[in-house]
C-alpha cells in the first residue's frame, strides 16, 4: 500500500532528523543502517 510506505517513509526521515540533531557516533549510524535495511525488508514483503 502506498499510504502505509509513505507513513514509514515519514517515520524514517523523522528518525533521522532527530539522529542528525543529536549528538551521533559511530555505533548509532551502523544502528540506523541496519533499521534502514530491516525497513527495506519490510516494504519488499509488504509489495
Amino acid at each position: 500500500f502506498e499510504s502505509s510506505s509513505y507513513k514509514i517513509w515519514l517515520l524514517t526521515k523523522g528518525l533521522i532528523l532527530i539522529i542528525l540533531k543529536t549528538n551521533f557516533s559511530s555505533k548509532k549510524t551502523l544502528l540506523l543502517q541496519k533499521l534502514f535495511f530491516s525497513l527495506a525488508e519490510i516494504l519488499n514483503k509488504y509489495e
